[in-house]
Protein backbone atom coordinates (compact mmCIF):
# COMPACT_ATOMS: atom_id res chain seq x y z
CA UNK A 1 0.00 0.00 0.00
CA UNK A 2 2.78 2.44 0.46
CA UNK A 3 3.43 2.37 -2.74
CA UNK A 4 0.33 2.14 -4.47
CA UNK A 5 -0.22 6.17 -5.17
CA UNK A 6 3.32 6.72 -5.88
CA UNK A 7 3.81 4.09 -9.36
CA UNK A 8 0.63 4.59 -11.11
CA UNK A 9 -0.08 4.16 -15.04
CA UNK A 10 -0.71 7.13 -17.19
CA UNK A 11 -3.83 5.39 -18.38
CA UNK A 12 -6.45 6.28 -16.34
CA UNK A 13 -8.57 2.64 -16.65
CA UNK A 14 -5.03 0.99 -15.44
CA UNK A 15 -4.33 3.49 -12.96
CA UNK A 16 -7.99 3.12 -11.44
CA UNK A 17 -7.61 -0.85 -11.52
CA UNK A 18 -4.26 -0.52 -9.74
CA UNK A 19 -5.55 1.45 -6.50
CA UNK A 20 -9.07 -0.22 -6.32
CA UNK A 21 -7.21 -3.41 -6.87
CA UNK A 22 -4.20 -2.67 -3.84
CA UNK A 23 -7.29 -1.06 -1.65
CA UNK A 24 -9.21 -4.34 -1.33
CA UNK A 25 -6.28 -6.67 -0.93
CA UNK A 26 -5.04 -4.84 2.01
CA UNK A 27 -8.62 -4.61 3.45
CA UNK A 28 -9.70 -8.01 2.49
CA UNK A 29 -12.30 -7.90 0.00
CA UNK A 30 -12.89 -9.82 -2.62
CA UNK A 31 -13.18 -8.65 -6.44
CA UNK A 32 -16.36 -9.59 -8.53
CA UNK A 33 -14.23 -10.60 -11.27
CA UNK A 34 -11.25 -10.28 -10.44
CA UNK A 35 -10.98 -6.51 -11.07
CA UNK A 36 -13.26 -3.39 -10.20
CA UNK A 37 -12.53 -1.70 -13.19
CA UNK A 38 -15.22 -0.65 -15.76
CA UNK A 39 -16.89 -4.17 -16.20
CA UNK A 40 -18.15 -3.80 -12.75
CA UNK A 41 -20.93 -1.41 -14.04
CA UNK A 42 -23.69 -0.17 -13.32
CA UNK A 43 -23.82 -0.31 -9.95
CA UNK A 44 -26.90 -1.33 -9.18
CA UNK A 45 -28.42 2.43 -7.64
CA UNK A 46 -31.84 2.76 -9.29
CA UNK A 47 -31.08 5.31 -12.38
CA UNK A 48 -32.95 8.24 -10.55
CA UNK A 49 -30.10 8.06 -7.71
CA UNK A 50 -27.43 7.72 -9.93
CA UNK A 51 -28.32 10.97 -11.61
CA UNK A 52 -28.13 12.53 -8.37
CA UNK A 53 -24.49 12.15 -8.57
CA UNK A 54 -23.38 11.92 -12.23
CA UNK A 55 -22.11 15.30 -11.94
CA UNK A 56 -19.47 15.09 -8.86
CA UNK A 57 -18.36 11.47 -10.59
CA UNK A 58 -15.53 11.12 -13.30
CA UNK A 59 -15.77 9.61 -16.16
CA UNK A 60 -13.96 7.18 -17.93
CA UNK A 61 -12.98 7.95 -21.94
CA UNK A 62 -16.06 6.22 -23.08
CA UNK A 63 -18.25 8.03 -20.47
CA UNK A 64 -18.85 5.71 -18.10
CA UNK A 65 -18.42 6.77 -14.48
CA UNK A 66 -15.71 5.67 -12.53
CA UNK A 67 -17.78 4.16 -9.78
CA UNK A 68 -17.32 0.59 -8.95
CA UNK A 69 -18.25 -1.99 -6.13
CA UNK A 70 -16.45 -5.00 -4.45
CA UNK A 71 -17.99 -8.33 -3.94
CA UNK A 72 -19.99 -8.66 -0.20
CA UNK A 73 -18.06 -9.62 2.82
CA UNK A 74 -20.49 -10.31 6.07
CA UNK A 75 -23.25 -7.82 4.49
CA UNK A 76 -20.79 -5.08 3.62
CA UNK A 77 -19.17 -4.06 0.60
CA UNK A 78 -16.25 -1.25 -0.75
CA UNK A 79 -17.60 1.65 -3.11
CA UNK A 80 -15.09 2.88 -5.31
CA UNK A 81 -15.27 6.26 -7.00
CA UNK A 82 -13.69 9.13 -8.48
CA UNK A 83 -14.24 12.90 -7.45
CA UNK A 84 -15.07 15.07 -10.58
CA UNK A 85 -12.67 18.37 -9.87
CA UNK A 86 -10.76 20.96 -11.66
CA UNK A 87 -7.99 20.87 -9.04
CA UNK A 88 -5.32 18.00 -8.58
CA UNK A 89 -3.70 17.66 -5.35
CA UNK A 90 -4.42 18.08 -1.86
CA UNK A 91 -6.50 20.93 -1.58
CA UNK A 92 -9.19 22.03 0.56
CA UNK A 93 -11.78 22.43 -1.84
CA UNK A 94 -10.67 18.81 -3.14
CA UNK A 95 -11.46 17.23 0.75
CA UNK A 96 -14.60 19.48 0.29
CA UNK A 97 -15.59 17.82 -2.92
CA UNK A 98 -14.64 14.29 -1.98
CA UNK A 99 -16.72 14.72 1.14
CA UNK A 100 -19.66 15.96 -0.35
CA UNK A 101 -19.45 13.34 -2.74
CA UNK A 102 -19.53 10.50 0.14
CA UNK A 103 -22.23 12.18 1.77
CA UNK A 104 -24.39 11.94 -1.71
CA UNK A 105 -23.29 8.50 -1.94
CA UNK A 106 -24.10 7.35 1.37
CA UNK A 107 -27.10 9.04 1.25
CA UNK A 108 -27.85 7.22 -1.93
CA UNK A 109 -27.08 3.71 -0.52
CA UNK A 110 -28.91 3.92 2.29
CA UNK A 111 -31.98 4.55 0.21
CA UNK A 112 -31.85 1.03 -1.15
CA UNK A 113 -30.97 -0.64 2.11
CA UNK A 114 -27.24 -0.20 2.28
CA UNK A 115 -26.34 0.68 5.65
CA UNK A 116 -22.49 -0.65 6.52
CA UNK A 117 -20.45 0.09 3.05
CA UNK A 118 -17.05 1.30 3.18
CA UNK A 119 -16.12 4.34 0.53
CA UNK A 120 -12.90 4.81 -1.59
CA UNK A 121 -12.87 7.86 -2.89
CA UNK A 122 -10.23 9.00 -5.38
CA UNK A 123 -9.01 12.54 -6.50
CA UNK A 124 -9.28 12.86 -10.36
CA UNK A 125 -5.23 12.37 -10.45
CA UNK A 126 -5.48 9.24 -7.78
CA UNK A 127 -2.94 11.18 -5.96
CA UNK A 128 -5.27 11.39 -3.26
CA UNK A 129 -7.71 8.73 -1.53
CA UNK A 130 -9.57 8.75 1.23
CA UNK A 131 -11.19 5.71 2.83
CA UNK A 132 -14.66 6.71 4.58
CA UNK A 133 -16.87 4.58 7.18
CA UNK A 134 -20.18 6.71 7.72
CA UNK A 135 -22.07 6.83 10.56
CA UNK A 136 -25.43 7.73 10.75
CA UNK A 137 -25.98 9.39 14.23
CA UNK A 138 -29.38 10.06 13.71
CA UNK A 139 -30.83 7.58 11.02
CA UNK A 140 -32.74 9.56 7.85
CA UNK A 141 -35.95 8.74 6.79
CA UNK A 142 -36.91 5.61 4.71
CA UNK A 143 -36.75 7.92 1.65
CA UNK A 144 -32.79 9.29 2.41
CA UNK A 145 -33.84 12.56 4.15
CA UNK A 146 -32.95 14.14 7.03
CA UNK A 147 -30.56 12.62 9.67
CA UNK A 148 -27.35 13.44 11.06
CA UNK A 149 -24.45 12.03 9.33
CA UNK A 150 -20.84 11.71 11.05
CA UNK A 151 -17.74 10.58 8.35
CA UNK A 152 -14.61 9.49 9.67
CA UNK A 153 -11.86 8.73 6.99
CA UNK A 154 -8.45 7.50 6.12
CA UNK A 155 -5.95 10.05 4.00
CA UNK A 156 -3.60 8.51 1.74
CA UNK A 157 -1.69 10.91 -0.65
CA UNK A 158 0.79 11.06 -3.29
CA UNK A 159 4.52 10.46 -1.77
CA UNK A 160 3.28 9.61 1.61
CA UNK A 161 5.64 7.69 4.16
CA UNK A 162 3.69 8.74 7.72
CA UNK A 163 0.99 5.29 7.15
CA UNK A 164 1.72 3.98 10.35
CA UNK A 165 -1.96 4.72 11.43
CA UNK A 166 -3.79 3.38 8.63
CA UNK A 167 -1.77 0.83 7.95
CA UNK A 168 -2.09 -0.95 11.45
CA UNK A 169 -5.34 -0.23 11.76
CA UNK A 170 -6.75 -1.65 8.00
CA UNK A 171 -3.97 -4.45 8.77
CA UNK A 172 -6.29 -5.32 12.09
CA UNK A 173 -9.22 -4.85 10.25
CA UNK A 174 -8.53 -7.36 8.10
CA UNK A 175 -8.13 -9.46 10.31
CA UNK A 176 -10.62 -9.32 12.14
CA UNK A 177 -13.47 -9.94 8.95
CA UNK A 178 -11.43 -12.61 8.38
CA UNK A 179 -11.76 -14.05 11.31
CA UNK A 180 -15.40 -13.27 11.60
CA UNK A 181 -15.96 -14.57 8.29
CA UNK A 182 -14.38 -18.01 8.87
CA UNK A 183 -16.33 -18.32 12.74
CA UNK A 184 -20.08 -16.61 11.62
CA UNK A 185 -20.49 -17.02 7.78
CA UNK A 186 -23.04 -14.33 6.44
CA UNK A 187 -25.53 -14.32 9.42
CA UNK A 188 -26.85 -11.27 11.24
CA UNK A 189 -24.44 -12.26 13.87
CA UNK A 190 -21.49 -11.49 11.24
CA UNK A 191 -23.28 -8.43 10.28
CA UNK A 192 -23.23 -6.75 13.40
CA UNK A 193 -19.70 -7.75 14.39
CA UNK A 194 -18.34 -6.74 11.08
CA UNK A 195 -20.29 -3.52 12.02
CA UNK A 196 -18.14 -3.49 15.74
CA UNK A 197 -14.57 -4.37 13.98
CA UNK A 198 -15.37 -1.33 11.12
CA UNK A 199 -16.55 1.30 13.88
CA UNK A 200 -13.33 0.03 15.66
CA UNK A 201 -10.77 0.53 13.01
CA UNK A 202 -12.21 4.19 12.28
CA UNK A 203 -12.34 5.28 16.33
CA UNK A 204 -10.26 8.21 16.50
CA UNK A 205 -10.21 8.16 20.23
CA UNK A 206 -7.98 4.89 19.82
CA UNK A 207 -5.64 6.95 17.49
CA UNK A 208 -5.37 9.59 20.20
CA UNK A 209 -4.57 7.34 23.19
CA UNK A 210 -2.02 5.70 20.77
CA UNK A 211 0.24 9.22 19.89
CA UNK A 212 -0.30 10.31 23.74
CA UNK A 213 0.68 6.91 24.99
CA UNK A 214 4.02 6.98 22.23
CA UNK A 215 4.61 10.24 23.09
CA UNK A 216 4.70 9.62 26.87
CA UNK A 217 6.91 6.87 26.32
CA UNK A 218 9.47 8.95 24.33
CA UNK A 219 9.04 11.56 26.72
CA UNK A 220 9.91 9.95 30.08
CA UNK A 221 13.04 8.48 28.54
CA UNK A 222 14.35 11.76 27.15
CA UNK A 223 13.77 13.05 30.47
CA UNK A 224 15.43 10.39 33.01
CA UNK A 225 18.65 11.02 30.13
CA UNK A 226 18.19 14.26 30.62
CA UNK A 227 18.35 14.73 34.61
CA UNK A 228 19.96 11.71 35.02
CA UNK A 229 23.28 13.27 36.26
CA UNK A 230 22.34 16.18 37.12
CA UNK A 231 22.50 17.04 41.01
CA UNK A 232 18.79 19.70 40.79
CA UNK A 233 16.64 19.68 42.64
CA UNK A 234 12.58 19.08 42.56
CA UNK A 235 11.72 22.76 41.66
CA UNK A 236 14.37 22.77 38.64
CA UNK A 237 13.58 18.75 37.17
CA UNK A 238 10.08 20.74 36.86
CA UNK A 239 11.40 23.24 34.72
CA UNK A 240 13.79 20.64 33.16
CA UNK A 241 10.46 18.84 32.05
CA UNK A 242 8.86 21.97 31.00
CA UNK A 243 11.91 22.76 28.76
CA UNK A 244 11.54 19.70 26.94
CA UNK A 245 7.50 20.40 26.77
CA UNK A 246 8.72 23.53 24.73
CA UNK A 247 11.19 21.49 22.38
CA UNK A 248 8.27 19.31 21.84
CA UNK A 249 5.80 21.86 20.86
CA UNK A 250 8.29 23.67 18.59
CA UNK A 251 8.94 20.62 16.91
CA UNK A 252 4.70 19.61 16.43
CA UNK A 253 3.99 23.22 15.24
CA UNK A 254 7.23 23.16 12.71
CA UNK A 255 5.39 19.71 11.39
CA UNK A 256 1.98 21.74 10.60
CA UNK A 257 3.99 24.64 9.06
CA UNK A 258 5.48 22.11 6.80
CA UNK A 259 2.51 20.16 5.95
CA UNK A 260 0.95 23.91 5.06
CA UNK A 261 3.88 24.31 2.45
CA UNK A 262 5.28 27.13 4.13
CA UNK A 263 9.18 25.92 4.94
CA UNK A 264 11.99 24.34 2.39
CA UNK A 265 12.16 24.64 -0.72
CA UNK A 266 10.08 26.24 -3.17
CA UNK A 267 8.20 27.67 0.38
CA UNK A 268 8.87 31.45 -0.37
CA UNK A 269 8.69 31.46 -4.25
CA UNK A 270 5.22 29.56 -4.44
CA UNK A 271 3.95 32.56 -1.32
CA UNK A 272 4.19 29.96 1.07
CA UNK A 273 2.28 27.38 -0.25
CA UNK A 274 4.38 24.93 -2.15
CA UNK A 275 7.29 23.91 0.29
CA UNK A 276 9.33 21.12 1.17
CA UNK A 277 6.15 19.27 3.11
CA UNK A 278 9.47 16.77 4.61
CA UNK A 279 11.19 19.83 6.01
CA UNK A 280 12.27 18.17 8.96
CA UNK A 281 13.10 15.24 7.61
CA UNK A 282 15.13 16.86 4.74
CA UNK A 283 16.96 19.24 7.06
CA UNK A 284 17.61 15.87 9.24
CA UNK A 285 19.19 13.96 6.10
CA UNK A 286 20.92 17.25 5.31
CA UNK A 287 22.59 17.48 8.76
CA UNK A 288 23.77 13.72 8.37
CA UNK A 289 25.34 14.67 5.11
CA UNK A 290 27.14 17.54 6.42
CA UNK A 291 28.61 14.74 9.35
CA UNK A 292 29.84 12.44 6.83
CA UNK A 293 31.14 15.54 5.16
CA UNK A 294 32.91 16.01 8.49
CA UNK A 295 31.26 19.75 7.75
CA UNK A 296 28.96 18.85 11.27
CA UNK A 297 30.00 17.35 14.45
CA UNK A 298 27.73 14.90 15.81
CA UNK A 299 25.26 15.19 18.57
CA UNK A 300 25.22 19.18 17.34
CA UNK A 301 21.64 18.79 15.02
CA UNK A 302 20.01 20.47 18.44
CA UNK A 303 22.06 23.13 19.51
CA UNK A 304 24.04 23.73 16.04
CA UNK A 305 20.85 23.03 13.45
CA UNK A 306 17.38 23.35 15.23
CA UNK A 307 18.47 26.22 18.14
CA UNK A 308 19.18 28.91 15.18
CA UNK A 309 16.47 28.08 13.05
CA UNK A 310 14.15 28.24 15.85
CA UNK A 311 15.76 31.89 17.49
CA UNK A 312 16.63 33.52 14.21
CA UNK A 313 14.49 32.05 11.24
CA UNK A 314 11.58 32.10 12.80
CA UNK A 315 11.71 34.71 15.48
CA UNK A 316 12.63 37.48 13.28
CA UNK A 317 10.73 40.04 11.08
CA UNK A 318 11.99 39.95 7.59
CA UNK A 319 13.89 41.00 5.49
CA UNK A 320 16.41 41.65 8.12
CA UNK A 321 16.92 38.36 9.17
CA UNK A 322 20.58 38.71 10.78
CA UNK A 323 18.76 41.45 13.61
CA UNK A 324 17.80 39.19 15.91
CA UNK A 325 16.76 40.84 19.37
CA UNK A 326 19.64 40.37 22.16
CA UNK A 327 19.56 36.76 24.19
CA UNK A 328 17.32 37.91 27.84
CA UNK A 329 19.69 38.06 30.85
CA UNK A 330 18.62 35.11 32.86
CA UNK A 331 19.38 32.78 35.76
CA UNK A 332 20.40 29.11 35.18
CA UNK A 333 18.89 26.40 37.45
CA UNK A 334 22.26 25.84 38.80
CA UNK A 335 23.59 28.67 38.93
CA UNK A 336 22.28 29.38 42.64
CA UNK A 337 20.87 32.69 41.22
CA UNK A 338 23.81 34.60 39.62
CA UNK A 339 22.95 36.42 36.53
CA UNK A 340 24.36 35.17 33.17
CA UNK A 341 23.84 36.80 30.38
CA UNK A 342 23.34 33.87 27.87
CA UNK A 343 24.64 30.34 27.72
CA UNK A 344 28.28 29.81 28.88
CA UNK A 345 28.76 33.15 30.31
CA UNK A 346 28.68 35.04 26.62
CA UNK A 347 27.48 38.49 26.25
CA UNK A 348 25.89 38.43 23.43
CA UNK A 349 23.51 35.36 22.13
CA UNK A 350 22.60 36.68 19.46
CA UNK A 351 26.57 36.85 17.90
CA UNK A 352 26.54 32.94 19.07
CA UNK A 353 23.74 32.21 17.17
CA UNK A 354 24.67 34.29 14.23
CA UNK A 355 27.61 32.51 14.01
CA UNK A 356 26.36 28.98 14.38
CA UNK A 357 24.02 30.15 11.68
CA UNK A 358 27.07 30.72 9.33
CA UNK A 359 28.33 27.40 9.67
CA UNK A 360 25.28 25.80 8.17
CA UNK A 361 25.85 24.79 4.67
CA UNK A 362 24.41 27.27 2.02
CA UNK A 363 21.30 25.67 1.11
CA UNK A 364 19.92 25.21 4.73
CA UNK A 365 20.98 29.04 5.34
CA UNK A 366 18.68 29.87 2.05
CA UNK A 367 15.78 27.88 3.96
CA UNK A 368 15.79 29.63 7.14
CA UNK A 369 16.54 32.50 5.30
CA UNK A 370 13.14 31.99 3.75
CA UNK A 371 11.05 31.06 7.02
CA UNK A 372 8.12 32.98 7.84
CA UNK A 373 8.16 35.49 10.75
CA UNK A 374 5.72 33.84 13.19
CA UNK A 375 5.66 36.41 15.87
CA UNK A 376 5.04 34.05 19.30
CA UNK A 377 5.77 33.06 22.57
CA UNK A 378 6.56 29.63 21.41
CA UNK A 379 10.04 30.32 19.60
CA UNK A 380 11.18 33.20 22.07
CA UNK A 381 14.47 32.56 23.85
CA UNK A 382 13.60 29.88 26.90
CA UNK A 383 16.24 29.69 29.57
CA UNK A 384 17.19 26.11 29.28
CA UNK A 385 15.76 24.78 26.35
CA UNK A 386 17.87 27.36 24.20
CA UNK A 387 20.91 27.02 26.42
CA UNK A 388 23.54 24.42 25.24
CA UNK A 389 24.88 23.53 28.52
CA UNK A 390 22.02 22.60 30.11
CA UNK A 391 19.57 21.50 27.47
CA UNK A 392 21.57 19.32 24.44
CA UNK A 393 19.71 16.53 22.99
CA UNK A 394 22.04 14.25 21.39
CA UNK A 395 21.22 12.58 18.01
CA UNK A 396 19.80 9.77 19.37
CA UNK A 397 17.26 11.59 21.66
CA UNK A 398 16.39 13.75 18.61
CA UNK A 399 16.01 11.06 16.06
CA UNK A 400 14.06 9.05 18.58
CA UNK A 401 11.45 11.89 18.53
CA UNK A 402 11.74 12.56 14.66
CA UNK A 403 10.83 8.74 13.99
CA UNK A 404 7.97 9.09 16.04
CA UNK A 405 6.89 12.33 14.38
CA UNK A 406 7.41 10.67 11.26
CA UNK A 407 5.12 8.15 11.52
CA UNK A 408 2.22 9.71 12.12
CA UNK A 409 0.37 12.02 9.28
CA UNK A 410 -0.36 15.59 10.14
CA UNK A 411 -3.45 17.81 8.86
CA UNK A 412 -3.71 21.03 9.20
CA UNK A 413 -7.68 20.68 8.52
CA UNK A 414 -9.13 20.32 12.53
CA UNK A 415 -11.91 17.84 12.14
CA UNK A 416 -15.60 19.07 13.27
CA UNK A 417 -18.14 16.59 14.76
CA UNK A 418 -19.76 15.12 11.54
CA UNK A 419 -16.29 15.36 9.78
CA UNK A 420 -13.06 13.40 11.11
CA UNK A 421 -9.98 12.47 10.01
CA UNK A 422 -7.89 10.22 11.71
CA UNK A 423 -4.82 12.19 11.46
CA UNK A 424 -2.66 13.84 13.63
CA UNK A 425 -4.83 17.66 13.75
CA UNK A 426 -5.05 20.68 15.91
CA UNK A 427 -7.51 19.63 18.29
CA UNK A 428 -5.59 16.44 18.84
CA UNK A 429 -2.78 18.20 19.40
CA UNK A 430 -4.47 20.30 22.10
CA UNK A 431 -5.84 17.45 24.08
CA UNK A 432 -1.95 15.65 23.86
CA UNK A 433 -0.74 19.37 25.14
CA UNK A 434 -3.04 19.52 28.34
CA UNK A 435 -1.95 16.01 29.08
CA UNK A 436 1.71 16.68 28.86
CA UNK A 437 2.06 20.04 30.18
CA UNK A 438 -0.08 18.77 33.06
CA UNK A 439 2.15 15.55 33.37
CA UNK A 440 -0.99 13.71 33.57
CA UNK A 441 -0.77 9.77 33.64
CA UNK A 442 2.78 9.85 33.59
CA UNK A 443 4.74 7.91 36.10
CA UNK A 444 8.23 8.25 37.51
CA UNK A 445 7.98 11.75 37.49
CA UNK A 446 9.74 13.55 40.63
CA UNK A 447 7.02 15.70 41.12
CA UNK A 448 3.55 15.61 41.30
CA UNK A 449 0.68 15.45 38.66
CA UNK A 450 -2.49 17.26 38.08
CA UNK A 451 -3.65 20.63 36.95
CA UNK A 452 -1.55 22.97 38.75
CA UNK A 453 -0.50 24.74 35.45
CA UNK A 454 -3.91 25.93 34.98
CA UNK A 455 -4.31 24.47 31.83
CA UNK A 456 -6.95 22.86 29.70
CA UNK A 457 -7.64 22.31 26.53
CA UNK A 458 -11.70 22.91 25.65
CA UNK A 459 -12.70 20.41 22.84
CA UNK A 460 -14.25 22.17 19.93
CA UNK A 461 -18.11 20.60 20.23
CA UNK A 462 -18.12 22.57 23.48
CA UNK A 463 -16.76 25.65 21.72
CA UNK A 464 -18.91 24.96 19.07
CA UNK A 465 -22.31 24.16 21.70
CA UNK A 466 -20.86 27.86 23.84
CA UNK A 467 -21.02 29.45 20.24
CA UNK A 468 -24.51 28.68 19.62
CA UNK A 469 -25.64 29.07 22.89
CA UNK A 470 -24.55 32.57 22.36
CA UNK A 471 -25.85 33.43 19.29
CA UNK A 472 -29.17 32.39 20.51
CA UNK A 473 -29.23 34.55 23.12
CA UNK A 474 -29.15 37.72 20.49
Amino acid sequence: MLGVLTDLPDNPIEAWEKVTDEFARVIGFEIDGGKVGKASLPLGLAEGRLEELRGMIKKFPDGELMLAISGELCGVRLVFVVAEHPERGRTRAMERRMAALARRLIRAYWKDGRRDDLYLICSPDFRLVHLVHGKWLIPPSEQGQGGKLRLRRFTFEHGQTALRTPTERLALLKEELENIASQHGNTALAQREVRRAIEEAFDVEAVSKQFYDDAVEIFRKIYEDLTRNKAIDQVSKRKYYEALLTFFNRLVFIYFLQEKGWLGDGAAESGYTAGDRRFIQTLWERYQEAKREKAAKADTFYTHWLTPFFLLALNNRKPDLSQMAAGADKKGPESGGEVRKGPAGMADFRSYLEGLAEELPEEVRRWYDDAPYLNGELFKYHPICDDPELFALNDEQVEKLLDFLNSYNFTVTESTPWEQSIEVDPELIGIVYERLVNASGITGLPFDEGHDQGIFYTPRTEVDFMCRKAILEY
